[in-house]
């Protein structure tokens, strides 16, 4: 420390030390929250795969039911978003009571 150092510079040279703890303390925080991200998503993929696997495996037994369901899956979604779009219809309110139903599940 200088002859000429005054109180306000000795505050300041603190002020850093307590900024650079915080900067510790963040940085630590950010890395224990990238871990955590990184290993649920992991964990995340390894779901879906497991999904996907069961899903292949019963298309390949059930070929017939797996069509059936996937056609009728797309019908009825493109029928409901399509009925939508159309205003002061029966169908319009029921589909949008249900889009907005199965929108709420997915959140």
């Amino acid at each position: 420390m200088s002859k000429n150092a005054t109180a306000t510079d000795i505050n300041i040279q603190e002020g850093d030390d307590k900024n650079v703890g915080r900067f510790d303390q963040a940085k630590k925080t950010l890395s224990t929250a990238k871990d955590s991200i990184t290993r649920n998503a992991g964990k995340l993929g390894e779901g879906v795969t497991s999904i996907a696997s069961d899903a292949t495996d019963y298309a390949k037994v059930n070929p017939g039911k797996a069509l059936a369901i996937a056609i009728g899956s797309g019908v009825a979604i493109g029928y409901l978003i399509g009925s939508a779009t159309r205003r002061n219809t029966f169908w319009t309110t029921i589909s949008g009571a249900v889009i907005g139903a199965v929108a709420d599940r997915l959140r």
